[in-house]
């Protein structure tokens, strides 16, 4: 099996270390790299190629709409989820007109948002989507 990259952006050390453990072991998905700094992921992003983006809004360098925009403007076909608190109709709007694939509303189930994964990468998945989840990022039994 063709194994998925997945790059990670997240606001905090602690937020990127909790995302990468959704992936452990994982047959499917591996973490190619893992950033606090948009303008660093931006940098691996386009070197690395990945599957995946999985983003926030908030974070130095570049924020996740911007990232979301150059990716797109640099033709690479990386499906990009952003993971935020911010929900209001507005943001959810830029995100998905920047061209993310999907918007999970923070906290996010782990289960779910691979079984999005799954769907986005075998093209089931309406671009665009919204979900909102409670329960963190966590893996479930």
């Amino acid at each position: 099996m063709n194994r998925k990259g997945v790059i990670i952006l997240q606001d905090s050390f602690e937020s990127c270390k909790e995302a990468e453990k959704v992936f452990e072991g994982d047959d499917e998905f591996f973490v190619a790299g893992s950033f606090t700094d948009g303008i660093a992921a931006l940098s691996a992003v386009l070197d690395r190629k990945p599957d995946f983006l999985i983003t926030g809004l908030v974070m130095s360098g570049y924020d996740g709409l911007r990232i979301i925009e150059k990716i797109r403007d640099a033709g690479l076909k990386t499906s990009v989820i952003v993971l935020s608190a911010l929900c209001r109709e507005e943001i959810i709007s830029k995100a998905v007109n920047a061209g993310a694939a999907y918007f999970m509303a923070k906290p996010v189930n782990a289960a779910m948002l691979k079984s999005r994964m799954k769907e986005i990468a075998g093209g089931a998945a309406d671009s665009g989507s919204v979900q909102s989840v409670g329960a963190g990022l966590r893996t479930t039994s």
